[in-house]
């Protein structure tokens, strides 16, 4: 409940935060630039992703089983900082190629510069390890640090259209900034030590854990596909309006679910190793507060969202206001998945199978996508994302069934139970 409400709090803060920058950010730059940084910013986030090589969630779940082993604890910091070295190097290589390569990038080389270092944090970033010792309390002062540097220098640099190009700048010196923090925070608390690794022994590393990154490029691909396809079939407005309420749904969802995937996913994956009936307990007690405070937030997103939009984002991103509305369940599909996925599949190591699932979702997305976003634009593109989560929904839940493993029971969809799980001071006056 600690680490829930230290994240919780941070992530409000990061929702607040957008509400003072972008609105203003949005209104100077416009929807032509705002859809610039967008498009560079999908295939930033490519390569973000290839340096974190879904060690987010295979350190964690090797740190979880054995925490207090001094001994694992830097083996798996060191495997895992080396390798991210290796992929960066990589990454800095092939994106360079794409900037004298791809049209759309080589047209604003700075843009797609400053907008690459980004991925310098995700190599100092010390999130996992702070996650799998449940102390991520530390770890959210820090970022939201980051963030008030973040906002304050935006605001104070960017005052004309022609200043676009400072936000990616400013963003990733700021991330890189927490990420370093982050790193020598690490060391210093856990009492880390980097221990020699080999270059055979990171690509071997590398490739056992092949499939869980392709797992996580899978769920990043194909949402982040429907901006880039998006941005080819039509201009760089529509980009803008689709991308402005994307990213408004994407604060909702990291304010609502962030930390609690962020939390359980070390705490359910040592239950489950320990004792499969009682992981998939904590598992079903956990659904329907997943279920309800994100439904509730899909209705209030129907119900207020234009109002909400139009101030965050000015008339000129007024047509965006559909596309919002039209995602406003996307949160709630996307933190059941995560449930079905991640907390569950994950940590009982069905990677091949969750693989799989995702392979068939993305494929059928892009493929779709091409269509849509060619026939209806940027609302083709987001009824797409959200019939993308449905259907990964419905087939997930279809194998853990047939798998023999249950995570909704419809008795815990009761007030007083969930009431009594929540809060400290029920359970005290029950025993």
């Amino acid at each position: 409940m600690k680490n829930i409400a230290s994240l919780g709090i941070v992530q409000i803060a990061n929702f607040v935060m957008p509400l003072i920058s972008v609105p203003i950010i949005s209104r100077i730059i416009g929807p032509e630039k705002f859809g610039a940084i967008s498009y560079v910013a999908a295939f930033v986030t490519y390569f973000n992703l290839f340096i974190g090589y879904g060690f987010n969630l295979t350190a964690i779940r090797k740190i979880s089983a054995d925490p207090d082993n001094l001994e694992l604890r830097n083996s798996v910091f060191s495997e895992v900082f080396y390798c991210q070295i290796l992929l960066f190097i990589l990454s800095m290589a092939l994106f360079s190629v794409f900037v004298y390569t791809i049209p759309d990038l080589s047209a604003d080389k700075r843009l797609a510069f400053f907008s690459i270092i980004f991925c310098i944090s995700s190599v100092l970033t010390q999130n996992w390890l702070f996650q799998a010792m449940h102390d991520l309390s530390k770890i959210a002062v820090l970022n939201l640090s980051g963030k008030v540097l973040y906002i304050v220098a935006v605001l104070t640099i960017i005052q004309s259209k022609s200043d676009y190009y400072w936000q990616p700048l400013i963003l990733s010196i700021t991330q890189i900034l927490v990420a370093l923090l982050s790193f020598l925070w690490a060391r210093k608390k856990y009492y880390l030590q980097l221990i020699s690794i080999s270059f055979k022994d990171c690509i071997r590393l590398l490739w056992k854990e092949k499939t869980v990154f392709f797992s996580m490029m899978l769920t990043t691909f194909y949402t982040t596909a429907n901006i880039i396809i998006l941005g080819f079939f039509q201009s760089d407005e529509q980009v803008g309006f689709y991308t402005a309420g994307q990213r408004l749904i994407l604060v909702a969802q990291t304010v609502i679910t962030l930390p609690l995937a962020q939390v359980f996913y070390p705490i359910i994956g040592r239950a489950l190793s320990d004792n499969k009936e009682n992981g998939l307990l904590i598992v079903q007690r956990l659904v329907p507060v997943v279920i309800i405070v994100t439904g509730l937030l899909g209705f209030a997103i129907l119900l207020i969202g234009p109002i909400a939009f139009e101030i965050f984002y000015g008339e000129e991103f007024y047509p965006g206001i559909l596309a919002f509305q039209i995602l406003a369940f996307v949160p709630m599909l996307i933190a059941i998945n995560n449930i079905m996925g991640i907390q569950v599949m994950m940590n009982l190591k069905m990677d091949n199978l969750y693989f799989k699932i995702l392979f068939c979702g993305a494929s059928i997305s892009i493929i779709s996508n091409i269509y849509m976003s060619w026939k209806w634009g940027y609302i083709g593109s987001s009824i797409n994302w959200l019939a993308t989560e449905a259907l990964i929904s419905i087939v997930m839940y279809k194998v853990i069934r047939m798998k023999n493993l249950k995570v909704f029971d419809a008795k815990f969809f009761n007030i007083n139970l969930i009431l009594f799980d929540l809060i400290p001071s029920l359970r005290r006056k029950k025993i």
